[in-house]
């Protein structure tokens, strides 16, 4: 049974986990390992013009949204960013609370912790 110090030290090596990788420079945006393949959406049964036609759509509707992205089997055919860009960058705080939440969770439905 692991004690408290151990699940604590446990704890502190996920949430420095997750500032180390926040401070990295940002990899490659693509999927995976590689950038995105960029195709045409004309193949895929889609027209750039309807595309353009729900992005906008999309952007005006309801609450601000950042960005329309279209991605089939692996093939972005359609990116639009109308609040920031591509490349803008988010701190991902709550990720690592849940994280945490779920780690302790678990810690306590296996009797591990009170």
């Amino acid at each position: 049974m692991a004690t408290a110090p151990t699940l604590v030290f446990f704890l502190f090596c996920i949430l420095s986990t997750f500032v180390a990788g926040s401070l990295r420079p940002a990899p490659s945006l693509g999927p995976g390992r590689g950038a995105w393949v960029v195709e045409n959406p004309e193949p895929f049964g889609m027209k750039k013009e309807q595309l353009e036609l729900v992005a906008r759509r999309v952007e005006l509707a309801g609450p601000v949204r950042y960005c329309f992205l279209l991605a089939i089997e692996g093939h972005l055919l359609h990116e639009v960013y109308f609040h920031n860009g591509s490349e803008t960058r988010y701190e991902a705080d709550s990720l690592a609370k849940t994280m945490i939440a779920q780690v302790v969770g678990v810690a306590v439905a296996k009797g591990l912790l009170d």
